[in-house]
């Protein structure tokens, strides 16, 4: 058995964790309450910065859909590197993954698997359709 990990997350943080969720996925808003308390915070704030970063490029018109990505990665990769970007809510997601041993290699794949979108319409085989599904829900489970 494992032990829950502490994680200090500042309320105004937590709280714009709380409204990205409510207003980007009914259902995992729903689902989080039902997680353990010392839980919560965590996955709150871990699905705050996959909701975060599916906006990024959803909302960005097409031809900025790429440097949304770059910007992305970037963060990411100041965080991974214990380096504070600025954005409490994203340095928390930070924290959240070294705090609990996230690996990086979860998010990167995951935009790894926006980089898919902007690059490929449909799949053929299933195999490259089996990555990218992997890719953009199998990392956030």
């Amino acid at each position: 058995m494992s032990r829950a990990v502490r994680l200090h997350v500042a309320p105004e943080v937590e709280a714009d964790c709380r409204r990205r969720i409510a207003a980007g996925s009914k259902s995992f808003a729903l689902a989080a309450r039902l997680l353990p308390r010392r839980a919560r915070r965590g996955a709150l704030v871990v699905y705050a910065w996959c909701r975060r970063a599916d906006d990024a490029i959803d909302r960005a018109p097409p031809y900025a859909r790429a440097a949304a990505l770059a910007t992305l990665q970037r963060e990411l990769e100041l965080l991974a590197a214990g380096r504070p970007t600025g954005d409490p809510a994203l340095d928390a997601f930070g924290t959240v993954a070294r705090a609990t041993g996230m690996p990086f290699h979860y998010p990167r794949e995951m935009l790894a698997g926006m980089r898919m979108d902007l690059e490929r319409a449909t799949y053929d085989d299933l195999q490259p359709l089996l990555l990218y599904c992997y890719r953009v829900a199998g990392t956030v489970g």
